[in-house]
């Protein structure tokens, strides 16, 4: 009698761990996707430092940097913790990405962290720096 045998998490983990099931053309397509990446976000992070640097007055071009009202000083400071908070946000897709290339570089790319199975392609092209499969990714989240 014939019997199936499921792949379960374990056996993926045991045929991926440590070994991307990507081709190298692949991961070359994916390294260039996070590369042009990391550079649109860090124009993104410079524009936002630029603004949160800057000193009460300069936005609205005023000479003097002691604002003319109250409401002004108010506003430019909302502004430039708004900008720093984004700051923040960007820093961190900023290390996801870098993780993501570290994985390409030491070959684990598209490897779930998790359970060691395959992270489909498509998941990949949606969200290059992926680190575990939609599964496990529901897990970490739940």
């Amino acid at each position: 009698m014939w019997s199936r045998h499921i792949m379960s998490a374990s056996d993926t983990a045991i045929r991926f761990r440590g070994a991307s099931p990507l081709s190298p053309e692949k991961l070359e397509e994916f390294r260039k996707l996070l590369i042009n990446r990391r550079i649109d976000v860090g124009k993104s992070y410079q524009g936002l430092s630029d603004a949160a640097c800057r000193t009460p007055g300069e936005a609205s071009g005023q000479l003097s940097s002691v604002p003319s009202q109250a409401g002004e000083l108010a506003s430019e400071t909302f502004e430039q913790e708004m900008s720093i908070e984004m700051m923040a946000r960007v820093q961190e897709e900023l290390n996801s990405i870098q993780e993501a290339l570290d994985r390409i570089q030491a070959r684990s790319f598209g490897v779930c962290e998790d359970c060691g199975g395959e992270i489909p392609a498509v998941r990949l092209s949606a969200i290059p720096m992926a680190r575990f499969c939609i599964e496990c990714q529901s897990r970490v989240e739940g």
